[in-house]
């Protein structure tokens, strides 16, 4: 349910820059053979290029979903021999090192400026409150926030410092808008953090009184980002307040629910990056939900609008049909989701209009062109398309 990061859009390309090397050494011609050499240095060669081909092969399970880890794992292999450095340099897992290795000195940098050296503060998030202070502390929500991206570049024992900064929050409205802040990055924590942002989360939950309160809300928005990381007690205790109390779990789903369109509009923005199997359950599940029951305009729907709109290049043909289908049979949905196909090709138009002086006059009026049909577009009045 968690959104791809950069990092892991990176980690993917990597992979695959290293994947299409191995499929371009195991199909690469054989040299020939016909050509009279030297008995020694033909063996020396043939032993050199075979070792070779195994640290191709090698490099491609060198990536880790944990940059630390992944760069530690390069560093050693390049440390095995001045020859086996240089050939890593001169494959994709060469330059991949070099951007890891650039990215964890920006981390660091950026947690060493921006992180309180003596914990977070204790501002309670939102407009309506009183602040005297002239410079007042920014929430502690707005400062994980920041350092957020680059949490899975910091060390073990940084990560874990975050996460008892933010538990030991003496203001609960406060340390709950943290932890909804934090629990975005639950897939960079490490398994005991997890627990105890959960189980922190979960308390919160339970909490006797109005099912509306602030720090309710927040902690039902940790759940449902971390909802994957649930341990077999978490779902117990869960399982336990929905059956005590039918409005905390529907305060729950409504937050489940929420978070998943939201992580499918993000994920859509990223879809040309994605395996194809990968993208065709996004384009799946963005549809069913898009075709739910209900009222038109729910939050919920609008995202599933969005992920189909930014994932329309990637559709197969059945995609269409169903979703010419839902346009004749449900008219209003037609319009919700042309509507949101037009934002955002306008959008991209928009961000193509800003290097306009750098496209040819053909692709110029063809760009304003499509600008003009989107604009007519909107004056008419909507038909189902045929």
């Amino acid at each position: 349910m968690g959104n791809d990061s950069a990092w892991d859009r990176m980690l993917a390309s990597a992979r695959h820059r290293q994947a299409d090397r191995l499929e371009h050494n195991r199909t690469a011609d054989a040299p020939s053979t016909s050509e009279r050499v030297d008995t020694e240095h033909e063996k020396s060669t043939a032993e050199t290029e075979a070792a070779f081909q195994i640290l191709n092969k090698v490099a491609n399970y060198l990536y880790d979903d944990d940059p630390r880890k992944a760069a530690n794992n390069i560093t050693k292999l390049k440390l095995l021999s001045p020859a086996t450095r240089d050939f890593v340099e001169t494959i994709p897992l060469g330059a991949f090192h070099t951007k890891l290795n650039e990215a964890g000195s920006t981390a660091k940098d950026l947690h060493e400026k921006t992180y309180p050296k003596n914990g977070l503060p204790e501002v309670r998030p939102g407009p309506d409150d009183e602040v005297e202070e002239l410079n007042p502390p920014a929430p502690a929500g707005d400062l994980i926030w920041a350092v957020g991206p680059i949490i899975k570049f910091l060390s073990d024992d940084q990560r874990s410092e975050i996460v008892r900064d933010v538990l030991n929050i003496s203001n609960v409205d406060a340390k709950a808008d943290a932890m909804a802040t934090l629990a975005g990055y639950i897939g960079d924590l490490d398994h005991k953090d997890q627990k105890s942002l959960i189980d922190e989360a979960i308390a919160f939950f339970g909490e006797e009184g109005q099912p509306n309160t602030f720090r309710r809300e927040m902690a039902a928005e940790v759940i449902a980002k971390a909802f994957n990381y649930l341990d077999t007690d978490h779902h117990l205790l869960i399982d336990d307040l929905r059956s005590k109390r039918a409005d905390l779990g529907k305060l729950l789903d409504s937050h489940i629910e929420k978070f998943e369109a939201i992580s499918l509009a993000a994920r859509a923005t990223h879809i040309d990056d994605m395996a194809r199997d990968d993208q065709l359950h996004l384009i799946d599940r963005a549809i069913g939900i898009f075709c739910e029951e209900g009222n038109l305009s729910t939050f919920r729907r609008s995202k599933a609008a969005e992920a189909i709109a930014k994932a329309h290049h990637c559709l197969d043909p059945e995609h269409h049909s169903k979703l010419d289908d839902i346009r004749h049979e449900r008219p209003n949905l037609g319009r919700l989701l042309d509507s949101s196909i037009d934002k955002f090709k306008a959008k991209l138009l928009s961000a193509k209009s800003e290097h306009i002086d750098d496209l040819k006059p053909e692709d110029q009026k063809r760009l304003i062109d499509k600008a003009i049909a989107i604009l007519r577009k909107k004056d008419q009045p909507y038909t189902a398309p045929h």
